[in-house]
């Protein structure tokens, strides 16, 4: 049996889901695709200081390779973008309208598909799993970003103040932005609720997310300890979904020394679709001879070549 059709058959259990930022891809801009933004929005701005300021490591990490521009007026720009306006306009991006809220995302309706009472241990800051998965239980360990305030008129007058003042903006100490884990993070209520909830789960479906690995570092190193001791006591099967999934597949494999951990090589965006689709077949065309169209991967392909 296929990792798709080990993936379809443990979906329906009740799981312990981990969300990085490929569950909400083409939803929400990744970090690495936030740093042009940035420096268009300061440009619109146009206003600009005269003295050069020192980035921060957050807005540093925030702004990725933008921050290192080839042209030389971009980077005249840079050098006058204050790490506070990084910050807040950052928070903005990660976010979407109330609006937009409540659209048929895939990507989340795709869980009313997995037992109720699942855990979604959910690092994106969006709210997107919290509106969308009122079955199960969604936990905050990087904090959720209130999206009525940060696409509100309130908080462009907060960008521009920082802008203008180069002022942090006003976050929860709660919500933790592009930046490496404080190691106490794990003191926080939602990994207490992990600890205790996680034994009443059959599957760990990890989703778009690496724990922030990039090469030997890992930002959320002590997210990934806390996760590891779990995982290697209970030895539930490890389900990564991930277009590239093969280096978190090599760490877990290497650290837990267990095998039923399993590479699920697809987009989430895509792969939700085709969980749908499935569900749509067995409910409206269960006595379709086409057999095709009850399997996971064929449905996925072609959904895949059809975008």
């Amino acid at each position: 049996m296929n990792a798709f059709s080990l993936f379809i058959k443990a979906f329906k259990e009740r799981n312990f889901y981990i969300l990085g930022a490929g569950a909400s891809a083409k939803i929400i801009p990744f970090t690495s695709e936030q740093g042009e933004k940035i420096i268009k929005r300061h440009v619109e701005f146009g206003s600009f200081s005269v003295k050069e300021t020192e980035l921060d490591p957050i807005a540093r990490r925030i702004l990725g390779k933008a921050s290192k521009h080839e042209d030389k007026m971009t980077q005249e720009i840079i050098r006058r973008l204050p790490s506070g306006a990084a910050k807040a306009i950052s928070a903005q991006l990660m976010t979407i309208k109330q609006s937009d809220m409540s659209q048929e995302w895939t990507q989340y309706l795709a869980f009313k598909f997995t037992k109720p009472q699942s855990i979604i241990f959910n690092f994106n800051l969006d709210g997107l799993a919290q509106h969308h998965c009122k079955e199960h239980l969604v936990l905050h360990p990087h904090g959720c970003l209130n999206s009525n305030l940060m696409q509100s008129n309130l908080w462009n007058d907060v960008i521009e103040y920082c802008l203008m003042f180069h002022k942090d903006p006003p976050l929860s100490d709660m919500v933790l932005l592009p930046q490496e884990e404080y190691p106490d993070i794990t003191n926080r209520q939602a990994f207490q609720k992990a600890f205790n909830l996680f034994r009443y789960t059959k599957n760990v479906v990890i989703v778009g997310y690496s724990f922030g690995l990039n090469g030997q570092r890992m930002d959320d190193w002590a997210s990934f300890q806390f996760l590891k001791k779990l995982f290697s006591y209970y030895k539930s099967p490890i389900f990564i979904v991930d277009p590239y999934p093969e280096k978190l597949a090599y760490k877990l494999r290497d650290e837990l020394k267990q095998k039923n951990i399993y590479q699920v090589t697809a987009d989430w965006g895509i792969l939700s679709k085709a969980i749908i689709e499935l569900e749509k077949n067995k409910t409206f065309r269960s006595h379709d001879k086409n057999r095709k169209l009850f399997d996971i991967y064929y449905l996925y392909c072609k959904l895949q070549d059809d975008s």
